[in-house]
Formats: structure tokens, sequence, C-alpha cells
């Protein structure tokens, strides 16, 4: 029985992960600072601000899924929660690779979430491959550096890979959440000029190409996005018509939502660029949601 790890599988990705490795008949290790983890998997715990980790949760694991990270979008970004933001990705790799470094037995592959933010997101017409160069922004230097800690496993001869995450849509909660709630209130309006695009990906196609990645020993950046990158626009009176409720008019003003949202609205409202999925589709990886209509038909059913 093949044993891997997962940190931050307490979270929605990640739970949803050890689920599919578990049903895949693996035996599976979590690291949280609880030390408690999804039915099935065993926990353990580490704590990367006092550089803590409890190295048995390593021993004999073929690889470490690594998608601890404080939420985007929780909270607004004051500076401590934009240092929190970049300190729960790049030390809690840190910390992995420093225990790894000491082992005799190493994990053969390091597979890390990293996100589409990476490319920027001031560009509505170009559709980004991996081998784009970074963006400008916040996210787009918290996914540089998030990479660059993957990177350094390559280093001690495993496999790296980091996963370019887009909007993740599960009925289970996160994003789809907030999306779908204002439409279903009958608020549903496009943000600021609803020209931005919104790359997505359902739940279970994101967890899949995750095994994926690990099971054909891909190594590199792969872009997490369904085939579709629609606009904000486009994307919201998809919402509105799966819900048979009207689009709200007229767009929200790009001032409000910075009022509400603070700093984060250019990046995760106001702004978005287009994706390829290309790489990841001719490494052979078949979305089974490759548009919103299949994506809502399945999430809004459960």
């Amino acid at each position: 029985m093949r044993r891997v790890l997962v940190t931050g599988g307490n979270g929605l990705v990640g739970s949803e992960l050890i689920s599919l490795l578990l049903k895949k008949g693996f035996e599976v290790y979590n690291l949280s600072r609880s030390g408690n983890a999804p039915i099935g998997a065993k926990g353990f715990k580490w704590d990367y601000r006092k550089g803590e980790l409890d190295t048995r949760a390593l021993e004999d694991v073929d690889v470490i899924f690594h998608l601890a990270g404080a939420g985007i979008a929780e909270s607004k970004w004051t500076k401590s929660r934009q240092q929190e933001i970049l300190d729960s990705r790049i030390l809690t790799a840190k910390l992995l690779f420093d225990k790894v470094g000491s082992m005799k037995n190493k994990p053969k592959h390091f597979i890390s979430a990293s996100g589409v933010a990476f490319y920027g997101v001031n560009d509505f017409s170009t559709v980004f491959t991996e081998e784009a160069e970074e963006g400008e922004g916040f996210l787009a230097s918290v996914t540089r550096e998030w990479e660059k800690a993957a990177a350094r496993f390559n280093e001690l001869g495993i496999l790296n890979s980091s996963i370019r995450t887009s909007i993740v849509l599960s009925s289970k909660g996160g994003a789809f959440k907030k999306l779908i709630d204002p439409v279903i209130w009958g608020i549903g309006s496009p943000l600021a000029s609803g020209r931005q695009r919104m790359p997505w990906i359902h739940l279970d196609d994101l967890v899949n190409l995750f095994l994926f990645v690990y099971e054909n020993q891909l190594e590199g950046a792969y872009n997490a996005v369904a085939d579709e990158n629609l606009t904000n626009r486009e994307f919201t009176k998809q919402l509105c018509m799966a819900t048979n409720r009207p689009m709200f008019m007229p767009n929200v003003p790009g001032f409000v939502l910075k009022i509400l949202l603070g700093k984060m609205a250019d990046e995760i409202a106001i702004n978005g660029s287009a994706v390829s999925n290309k790489k990841i589709k001719e490494a052979g990886f078949n979305f089974n949601y490759n548009t919103l209509e299949e994506g809502l038909n399945d999430l809004l059913k459960k």
C-alpha cells in the first residue's frame, strides 16, 4: 500500500483529495496544527511558526501533496494578513524541505498547490500558458515565492510539480457559495466592467488532476482550469440562467468593491485573466466538467 502525506487536508480541496486517495487504496497521513485528520487518514501535528513537525508523518511517504495555506479571501488584506498568506505557504514548504532533507528515505514527488494569479490579473485579452512570465500584484508575488519554495525539492532529487489552481467550484463550500448566493437572492450582477476573466475548475476535476500528476510522474507547472474562460458578465449570466433568476442591473461599481473588499478587490474581483489548460490535456488528463453549464448542472443538483 502506497503512503502519501497531505498538508492542509482539513480544507475544502485537501479533504476531498484525501477522500479520493483513500478510495484508491492509499494510506494517507495528514499534517495540521491540531493534529486532526479526515476520517480514514492519520493525523500528525506541525507548527511552522515554531519550526515544529512530527517527523513520523514523513516516514516511508511516497509523495507529499502540499495544500496548506491561509485563505486568500477570508478577510481583508491588512499587512499582517498578507504576511500570513505568504508565510503559511513559504514557511511550511521550507519546514518540509528541511525535515525531508535530513531523512534517508525521501519522498519521490512533491506536489504543491499554486495559483493562476501567477500571471497577474490585469490582462483581459491574453490566454496565459505555463511558459508565460510572472505578472504583477500581491498574489502573483505570493505564487512566485510559493513555487520557488517548492522547486527546492529538486535539490534533494525529488520530482516537483506546481498545480496552478483557479476558482474552485464545489457544492461543499468555498467560492461557489459566495458566487451563487447573491444570484439566488435576486441581486446577481456583474462586477465592475464585467469584462474580467474568471478561470475556474470543478473540485472533482481538481483532485483528480492532483492524483493524475502524481501517478504519471509529471513535473513542472500545470494550470488547473476548465476549457472555458468566461468573462465575469458571462459567468454571472449563466448562474442566473441555471437558477432561474434575473440578472440584476447595473454592474456593481469598482469603487464599491474596493470599499467592501479593500486591497484585495483589484486582484480577486475587478480584474482577471484567461488561462490555458492545453498542457495538462496534452499530458492525457480529461476533465469531467469543461463548461460552466456542465459544472452547474452537477453542483446545483447536490
